[in-house]
């Protein structure tokens, strides 16, 4: 850390009054914390003073410095950084980010619970800088867009006026309104796809959030429900979140969530269910994917042709055979009974594993559960 030019920790400097560091400490906590020694050093700044400064507690600066404590926040090392820049001593993007990344090594060794969160709260401040970036970028567009409808509007007006002196040059004038007319529509169509981005961040921040608050409540002393204030009603909101979870380490939340999921999501919407399967079994609770589609069997409507095929298709693919074949057998007993003649039996299709590259495809073996 070429930036930051640490005093002597022999000398009367702030350093010097600091106990040697804990040689049981992890590696990853000794070399975050002997780069903020470093760093307090060159800010020249007494613990009494920093505390009483910025209104903490002089006890948590104190472990800070001695490795007991890794901060789980950026505030810390931010106002450390702060205060060297007031004096003079900016340091470079790349110290800071090495500082960062020291950091949270040593947050995810000492503290991994308060790593993931971490983790969360850094990728939901990304997500809501991302939608202000794209409202900021769908009013630009807007704008532009009402600007050259003026310009349409302004051209329009000019070519009825002098449309009977300028009939020579109307070939030109029309490929002018075209231009203006295809960048109309190309503008249009960006500004929809601006505020869908808009709509698509919006939305990931409330799973962010919501993923935040429920890691960052406290666990109760005795056994309770880990996940209070999920709404099963919607089988695709509890797969998004259970992808959600998966991704950021979550392993017990999921687990738990999908236990969750095999009885308190609805089955009356067969794509939903789908959609709820695909994500346990990729998220590798194999068994509660499996007892879902013991109850869509007998507890989904089958009226909807396209519906039923993606559940079956769903259910074909984490390996539920059983269950694809039962469900099959409703939806024949249900055309037949409502539109179509007797059916014949397909013949069962042959075995295979989710894993297998060689298996039939799913779509050919399920076109012989629907052979009308």
């Amino acid at each position: 850390m070429t930036d930051i030019a640490p005093r002597s920790p022999a000398g009367p400097g702030p350093l010097g009054a600091l106990k040697p560091l804990d040689p049981e400490l992890s590696p990853e906590v000794q070399a975050w914390a002997q780069e903020v020694r470093t760093l307090w050093s060159a800010v020249g700044m007494s613990v009494n003073r920093f505390a009483r400064l910025n209104h903490i507690d002089k006890g948590t600066v104190s472990r800070y410095l001695n490795g007991r404590r890794v901060p789980g926040d950026r505030w810390f090392l931010d106002r450390l950084l702060a205060i060297q820049a007031e004096k003079g001593k900016q340091v470079s993007p790349q110290v800071r980010e090495h500082l960062t990344g020291l950091q949270l090594e040593a947050l995810q060794a000492a503290h991994p619970h308060e790593y993931r969160v971490r983790l969360v709260r850094d990728e939901l401040d990304a997500a809501v800088v991302g939608q202000r970036e794209a409202e900021r970028y769908a009013a630009h567009l807007e704008h532009q867009l009402a600007d050259r409808i003026r310009q349409l509007d302004e051209f329009a007006g000019r070519h009825g006026r002098l449309k009977a002196a300028w009939d020579a040059d109307r070939a030109a004038m029309q490929e002018d309104r075209d231009h203006l007319t295809a960048e109309i529509a190309d503008l249009a169509h960006q500004l929809d796809h601006a505020r869908q981005r808009a709509t698509d961040t919006e939305q990931r921040c409330q799973e962010l959030e919501q993923l935040l608050d429920q890691l960052e409540e406290p666990s109760p002393p005795g056994p309770a429900d880990p996940l209070p204030d999920v709404d099963f009603t919607s089988p695709v909101s509890v797969a998004t979140l259970l992808t959600a979870l998966w991704e950021v380490g979550a392993a017990k939340q999921a687990r738990a969530l999908a236990d969750r999921a095999v009885t308190g999501c609805p089955v009356t919407h067969p794509a939903g269910v789908a959609t709820l399967l695909k994500a346990m079994w990729q998220v590798g609770a194999a068994d509660q994917a499996r007892a879902l589609a013991d109850r869509a069997v007998t507890g989904s409507p089958v009226n909807d042709f396209d519906a039923v095929t993606t559940l079956l298709s769903a259910m074909w693919e984490i390996g539920a055979e059983e269950q694809t074949r039962a469900l099959g057998n409703r939806s024949r007993q249900q055309q037949k009974a409502v539109t179509k003649p007797e059916i014949p039996q397909a013949p069962p299709p042959p075995r295979h594993t989710h894993s297998d590259p060689d298996a039939t495809s799913p779509d050919l073996q399920m076109t012989s559960l629907f052979s009308f």
